[in-house]
């Protein structure tokens, strides 16, 4: 390991927040890998499910001796089941959505802050145009256009992310290419794109990375958002906002497990994420430490 890489991991190993993040990530990320293999039940093969143990409290034995560490849903589902099979979806969506808007973002970005004139006039000015609108409307309007379904979502979030991407890079290119190195690499005629993707990018990657891993908790709580209006994902895809929605008329008349624990594996999603992007934000860029 280099000598830049060994101080970043020393300062991120540093950041007890960023250590309990990671950690907390890393156990989501294995649950969501292993859920298939895990969780005791697939709550979406309707041949598993028995209408009888509907609405069962955590802890729970259904007819079948099945015991329900959760508790069970209106349709007889496995709470800890069908929230191991929303997980990995909700992960799927935040990761997919956010690398491919930051791809796109990130390249727009880069070449309308190399380029400059015309070519930045016209990118930043897109980008200004999605950056005016409400992400929630804009991803509720993409969708009602395109109909459900993961891929659209998938789709609609990265059309709500890459503005702020493409802005955030464009500022940093702006910045960097007025340094000694890019005159240096310019003057010896390198190409263009070399110059961008071997020396520009590097350097302006950190903060992107930091933006990008804070937004991943943004996107799955978009789609979480989405699939509790009811035109996210369809009801045969697990989710956890679609499994918050199911729950949700029956949290006042006692069977609260229904959305209190998908919406707390929600919670623990979003907040490993943002600890993880905290100490990223810190480990590098060194004189953000506290």
């Amino acid at each position: 390991m280099s000598g830049p890489a060994r101080q970043a991991l020393e300062r991120f190993l540093r950041s007890t927040s960023g250590v309990v993040g990671a950690v907390l990530l890393l156990a989501l990320l294995l649950l969501a890998a292993l859920g298939h293999a895990l969780a005791p039940q697939n709550p979406y093969d309707l041949k598993a499910l028995d209408i009888m143990d509907a609405q069962m409290p955590p802890g729970s034995a259904g007819l079948s001796g099945m015991r329900f560490l959760l508790g069970t849903d209106t349709l007889g589902r496995d709470l800890w089941s069908a929230i191991l099979y929303g997980l990995r979806t909700s992960l799927v969506v935040g990761l997919a959505s956010t690398s491919l808007g930051l791809s796109i973002g990130a390249g727009l970005g880069l070449l309308a802050g190399w380029r400059g004139g015309a070519t930045e006039a016209v990118i930043m000015r897109l980008a200004d145009l999605q950056l005016s609108l409400p992400a929630i409307l804009v991803a509720l309007v993409l969708i009602s256009l395109a109909g459900p379904g993961l891929g659209n979502v998938i789709l609609a979030l990265v059309l709500v992310q890459w503005a702020g991407y493409a802005r955030t890079m464009c500022g940093l290119v702006l910045a960097e290419r007025e340094r000694d190195y890019v005159a240096a690499a310019a003057g010896l005629a390198l190409p263009a794109g070399r110059i961008m993707l071997r020396h520009l990018l590097p350097n302006c990657a950190p903060p992107l990375i930091v933006l990008a891993t804070v937004a991943v908790g943004g996107a799955i709580t978009l789609e979480a958002t989405l699939s509790f209006l009811g035109i996210g994902l369809p009801q045969t895809q697990p989710s956890l906002g679609l499994l918050i929605a199911n729950g949700f008329a029956y949290l006042m008349s006692g069977a609260w497990w229904i959305s209190i624990f998908p919406g707390l594996a929600l919670f623990l999603v979003v907040l490993a994420i943002n600890l993880v992007g905290d100490a990223l934000r810190e480990t590098l860029d060194p004189h953000e430490e506290r």
